[in-house]
Formats: structure tokens, sequence, C-alpha cells
């Protein structure tokens, strides 16, 4: 494996593994719990309810249009990881005409990639408002 697919598979798992924590992160315990005791057999139970990580859903469509959001959040990262990657390659290129042609390659497919990305946000959005109103 050469060392930029390396570094590629790294910076993925590392978005992958922030996307997860900030959902297990945003579940925290709500402080309303209750209490109760069964006086015959002297158990004690409890009561707590959890957020929902994805917030109030009433909806399929709010739901989709959640999930949608959050990975372009992880679309944009990616983006702006490939443009800083690209431009710190071009950077370090040293005047080698191979390393400034694959670097000008990342920035560009980034961008590109980012704009599909945009435009695909964009006609999900309108496909949601269409059919649900």
């Amino acid at each position: 494996m050469s060392k930029n697919k390396k570094s590629i598979s790294v910076i993925i798992l590392l978005i992958i593994s922030f996307v997860f924590t900030s959902f297990s992160l945003a579940g925290t315990a709500n402080t309303s719990t209750t209490n109760t005791t069964n006086t015959t057999s002297g158990t004690k139970t409890s009561n707590a309810t959890l957020n929902n990580p994805l917030g109030e859903i009433k909806t399929p469509g709010q739901l989709i249009g959640n999930i949608v959001k959050t990975l372009m959040g992880v679309v944009g990262v990616v983006a702006v990881l490939m443009i800083v990657w690209g431009g710190v390659m071009y950077m370090t290129s040293a005047g080698s005409e191979e390393r400034i042609g694959t670097a000008k390659k990342i920035i560009t497919g980034a961008i590109i990639g980012l704009v599909i990305s945009l435009l695909a946000y964009v006609i999900i959005d309108f496909v949601i408002k269409a059919v649900g109103g």
C-alpha cells in the first residue's frame, strides 16, 4: 500500500470515528428519572429517557433530511481535507512536474466532488419538499 493510500485511509477512519463519536455524545441522558420501590419484594427500579441524537423526527422526510445534512457535513470535511492535502503536496513538490500534476488532480477532484455533492443535496432537498409538502 502506498503512502498516499495509507494517508487517505487514516483520514477516512478519523472522519468516520468523529461522526460516530458525535452521535454518541449527542444523546446524553435526560435529567428526569423516576425511581420506584416495590414494597412487597423490595426491588428498586429506575426509568430514564434518552434524547434522540437525530433530533425530533415526525416524518420520514425529516429523518432523511437529517441523515443527508450529516452526510453533507462529512463530505464538506473530506473535501476541505483533500484540498489542503493537495495544496501541501503542491507546495512541497520542489518543482517536480509529476507531483505538481498529482496535486492539481487532487484539488480538482475534491472541488468537482464537492460541487456534485452540493447539486445532489439540492436535488434531494427539492424532491423531499415536493413529495412531503
